[in-house]
C-alpha cells in the first residue's frame, strides 16, 4: 500500500502512547510551570532583579534556558531510541516483524520518523503556549519570535544528534544492556577521551599546564568533537554576544555550529540504517551484533 508508511507510523504512536504523555508532561513541568512561577516574582518584585520580564522571556528563557533543556532532551531521546527499536534484542519479536511483508527501510524509517514526531509534538505546543502565557503576562516583543525559533530549532537539532546515536547503539548491540551501556559510550566517548589525555598529561609532565577550564579540555581540537557531548558542551561553552550600546546579554547560538551538529546527527542516522540492513535476525541475544566490529569496540572501551 501507498500509505503504509503513515500507517506504521500510526500504528507506532498507539504501542508507544506513553512516551509522548510522559514528554508533555515533562516539558509543562520545565518549561510552563517554571515560566509562571519567574514571571510571578518578576512583576511582584520588579527592583530586586537587573531585568525586566521582557528581557527574561526573550534572552533567559528562549536563551540561557536551552542549555539546561538540553539535558531534558538527551533523555527523552535515549528513552525514544532504545524502547523504538528494542524489538531487535529479542529473537521472537524480530522474527514476527521481519516475517511482514514490509521492507526493512519502511521498518526503519517509519519508526525514526515517528519518534521525531512524538518528540517535536509535545516541545511545539509547550513553547507556543509559553509564548500565549508571556503576551498575556505583557512579556512579550517583537524581538522575542527570532528566540521562539532559534530555541525550537535547538531542540530539534539536540534530539535529532542524540536520537541519531541512541538508534546506533541500539542496532549495533544485541541486548538491552549493551545497548544502554553502547549509547553512553558514543553519546560522551571525545569528551572522555579529551579528559583523560587531560589527566594524564598533567600526571606525567612537569610542563604541561592547562589554563582553560573543563569545557575546553573536553573540547580538544586536535581529538576532534564527534561525540554529542562534546558538541553540546560546545555549542553551549559561549552561547552569547554581548552588545557595547546595552549592558545586557543576548543569547545568539551559533546557526552554524548546529548545521555541523545536525550533520553529524545525520551521520549517525544513516550510519545505524546502513548496519540495521545489514543486521542479522541471529544477531538478538548477543552482545555485539557484528563480529568484525567487537575488535574495534573492544579496543576503544579498553582505552
Amino acid at each position: 500500500s501507498k500509505n503504509l508508511f503513515f500507517k506504521l507510523i500510526k500504528q507506532d504512536f498507539k504501542r508507544r502512547i506513553w512516551y509522548p504523555i510522559l514528554a508533555f508532561i515533562t516539558y509543562f513541568l520545565f518549561l510552563e510551570v517554571i515560566l509562571l512561577l519567574k514571571l510571578e516574582r518578576l512583576i511582584r518584585f520588579p527592583k530586586a532583579y537587573s531585568y525586566d520580564a521582557i528581557t527574561y522571556v526573550k534572552d533567559y528563557f528562549f536563551g540561557e534556558n536551552a542549555a539546561k533543556i538540553a539535558i531534558i532532551v538527551c533523555i527523552s531521546a535515549f528513552l525514544c531510541g532504545i524502547s523504538n527499536y528494542a524489538y531487535l534484542h529479542s529473537k521472537i519479536q524480530i522474527d514476527t516483524y521481519h516475517s511482514l511483508p514490509v521492507s526493512r527501510t519502511q521498518l526503519f524509517w517509519s519508526r525514526y520518523v515517528s519518534g521525531i514526531i512524538q518528540f517535536f509534538f509535545p516541545c511545539l505546543i509547550h513553547v507556543l503556549i509559553c509564548a500565549g502565557i508571556a503576551a498575556n503576562r505583557g512579556a512579550f516583543a517583537a524581538e522575542t519570535v527570532p528566540a521562539i525559533m532559534s530555541y525550537i530549532t535547538l531542540q530539534l537539532v539536540m534530539f535529532v544528534l542524540a536520537y541519531g546515536a541512541t538508534v546506533l547503539a541500539v542496532v549495533l548491540t544485541g541486548n538491552i544492556i549493551v545497548s544502554i551501556l553502547g549509547t553512553f559510550v558514543l553519546f560522551s566517548y571525545s569528551a572522555v577521551v579529551s579528559a583523560l589525555i587531560h589527566l594524564l598529561f598533567d600526571r606525567f609532565f612537569q610542563t604541561y599546564i592547562n589554563y582553560s577550564g573543563w569545557y575546553d579540555v573536553c573540547l580538544s581540537e586536535k581529538l576532534g568533537c564527534f561525540s554529542p557531548l562534546s558538541m553540546l558542551l560546545k555549542l553551549f561553552d559561549r552561547p552569547y554576544n554581548t552588545t557595547m550600546e546595552a549592558a545586557q546579554q543576548f543569547y545568539t547560538y551559533d546557526f552554524s555550529y548546529m548545521g555541523i551538529m545536525f550533520a553529524a546527527a545525520a551521520v549517525y542516522s544513516l550510519t545505524a540504517y546502513v548496519l540495521y540492513l545489514k543486521r542479522a535476525s541471529e544477531a538478538a541475544g548477543r552482545s555485539i551484533a557484528f563480529c568484525a566490529l567487537e575488535p574495534v569496540i573492544k579496543t576503544m572501551i579498553v582505552i
